[in-house]
């Protein structure tokens, strides 16, 4: 019925502005909400009037009516239809295109029935120019969420309740993720009005439950917190609920209003200091030196307040002074991050009795390197000031008053921690397949009588070197290789026996990246001998085959592939997993391979183990 009444009041103000035409305000289009169910109604309260001033052929009106429905549903095909139609009558024939385009672009049942048309009325329309001027309008960006994401969060939320109940985590879990993931190619503030509606906080409500039953702890906090940025009130279902899970939440609850808590007493305290002058506001630009530090004047009554601005790209994280009382022991103090890149702590000098106040500033990044200071330990930034000396009168009888030894702790500056390099020690097991040429003699004196691969299955290698800075890794190795072969002397096939040999090799690898996963490249050089196992034929007996092998000696290049997963904190013990590529350039018993039949002297060796560095 309230519709209805609404619909009527619409028509009536219709009727007022068609019996006096004379008033050619525009349209007015109300501003997006967050409550969706107004939005959608909107929407169709301006569609309506949109359809009928079409009908009256009033386009200037039609246009500023579907305008309005595309505000409040982008994706509405009728509207956009309707839309284009208004132009094209007014001849705005720019708009009109963009219009049409959109709409031969929908993938729906109702664009496919007219896709025909609007191709043919695009073609009729590509050359003319618009009648009037094309004032561009700027549309406002949609300020809720779609319809659509929200009932898919509500589905989703259901089959999650379901699953939670036979606690089935797992899929449950992958069913959230999949409705959060929907939110991928949203703008920040779209996602951030999605999961501001009830159904948004329930989904990160019930993604914090599944977390925390996997026992992903950290994953488990940030949900809630997410929570808590939107609703503080927010309680989890109490038939979900358990006493480990509501002392957990209630802990991050905790945490997160002493984090905002601490972030407001921040600023006050940033704003307090600037309102006193004992600080200047903070710069928008980054500093033109790695640290940026004018030494305060000394006022005596008032605290000294020691403040610098470090460059964003040092990755700074800690600030230290560090300072001397005279000639009294180095001590140290962390400066307060206040603002976006600056530094800042207060020295209440009147504490302090001293001639002399002497320090510097030393900035340190995440690896504890040290990347900016104000100041040196050999050349000090110092105040002076003359010791205040009080007159006592003698009292009659003398009094001895001994003070307290009072021990100044002794705090060592920080050890500047440089990128130093890492050895790295690496047993590794591996398999090789090479190719063995046509006519090469084998070790039981046979001939190939085509180019054919053979196999190595038993090589063993261990590698011993050094990172330097961190990402180039330079090792010397040596590896064994066993096959096994049967020996033939005057046609008569002997025993088997394991052939041993050995290779050395030396070998440069650089590394992309210095995460858990470490993909590296490069190249080195192999020197020894590859030997690999085929089967001949015994002379005599025909038909029988013969475990033999042939050799290939002399220099190898050396071109590597693989990567390095960290299996603990600080990859000092990493998996590694590598490809080789080995190129026999030069032969002992034939000189160099460097010719045409370089490919002929190929093989391929593949290798896992475990890497130690430290």
């Amino acid at each position: 019925m309230r519709n209805h009444l609404v619909f009527m009041v619409t028509l009536l103000a219709l009727c007022v502005v068609t019996v006096f035409p004379a008033r050619a305000e525009k349209l007015h289009c109300p501003s997006i909400t967050d409550n969706d169910d107004k939005n959608t109604e909107m929407a169709r309260r301006y569609f309506q009037m949109g359809t009928i001033f079409l009908d009256k052929q009033e386009y200037t009106k039609a246009v500023e009516s579907f305008e309005c429905v595309i505000k409040f549903v982008p994706y509405s095909f009728a509207a956009r239809y309707k839309l284009a139609k208004s132009y094209d009558a007014l001849e705005i024939y720019s708009k009109a295109k963009e219009q049409y385009e959109i709409i031969a672009a929908y993938d729906t049942k109702e664009a496919e029935a007219i896709r025909m048309e609007i191709r043919k009325r695009l073609e009729a329309i590509k050359d003319l120019k618009d009648k009037v001027a094309v004032t561009p309008v700027e549309v406002a960006p949609v300020l809720a969420c779609s319809t659509e994401t929200v009932t898919a969060f509500q589905e989703a939320l259901e089959k999650c309740a379901r699953l939670l109940e036979t606690k089935n985590y797992a899929e449950a879990k992958i069913l959230l993720d999949d409705a959060l993931r929907s939110l991928d190619e949203a703008t920040a503030e779209q996602r951030k009005l999605c999961l501001s509606t009830v159904a948004g906080v329930s989904l990160l409500v019930h993604s914090g439950i599944i977390q925390f039953n996997l026992n992903n702890l950290q994953a488990a906090q940030e949900s809630f917190e997410a929570v808590f940025q939107i609703r503080t009130d927010a309680n989890i279902p109490a038939k979900f609920m358990s006493a480990k899970l509501f002392e957990f939440y209630q802990k991050t609850l905790d945490a997160y209003v002493k984090k905002v808590q601490e972030e407001k007493d921040r600023i006050l305290q940033i704003q307090q200091l600037e309102q006193n002058n004992l600080i200047e506001p903070e710069a928008e630009e980054d500093p033109a030196e790695p640290m940026e530090h004018v030494q305060p004047v000394l006022t005596e009554g008032k605290p000294i307040v020691l403040a610098c601005r470090v460059q964003d790209a040092l990755a700074v994280t800690r600030v230290v002074l560090m300072f001397r009382v005279d000639n009294g022991p180095v001590q140290q103090e962390v400066l307060e991050k206040l603002g976006k890149r600056r530094f800042v702590t207060l020295v209440n000098i009147e504490k302090l009795n001293f001639a002399t106040f002497s320090y510097h500033l030393v900035a340190f990044n995440a690896e504890g390197s040290q990347v900016a200071a104000g100041g040196s330990a050999e050349k000090m930034l110092v105040f002076q000031r003359k010791p205040t000396v009080k007159v006592v009168e003698k009292p009659l009888e003398p009094i001895v008053v001994v003070p307290p030894v009072v021990k100044q702790p002794v705090v060592a500056p920080p050890v500047e921690r440089q990128p130093a390099p890492w050895f790295y020690l690496a047993p590794s097991a591996g398999y090789e397949f090479g190719l063995i040429a046509k006519q090469k003699e084998t070790d039981a004196h046979a001939f190939s009588s085509k180019d054919a691969w053979g196999r190595n299955f038993q090589n063993y290698s261990g590698e011993l070197g050094f990172f330097l800075k961190h990402k180039h890794r330079f090792t010397l190795g040596v590896r064994v290789s066993q096959v096994s072969v049967q020996w033939t002397d005057s046609y008569v096939t002997n025993e088997s026996r394991t052939q041993t040999d050995f290779a050395g090799f030396g070998r440069y690898a650089y590394f992309f990246t210095m995460g858990t996963f470490r993909p590296y490249v490069g190249a080195g050089v192999l020197g020894g001998v590859l030997r690999h196992s085929l089967e001949s034929y015994d002379p005599i007996v025909i038909g029988d085959p013969v475990k033999d092998s042939a050799s290939m000696k002399g220099a190898f290049l050396n071109l590597l592939g693989g990567f390095q997963v960290c299996l603990v904190p600080n990859c000092h013990l990493a998996m590694v997993v590598e490809a080789n590529l080995l190129d026999n350039v030069y032969r002992t018993e034939g000189g160099s391979a460097m010719g045409m039949d370089t490919f002929k002297n190929l093989a391929f060796w593949f290798t896992a183990g475990i890497a130690l560095m430290f």
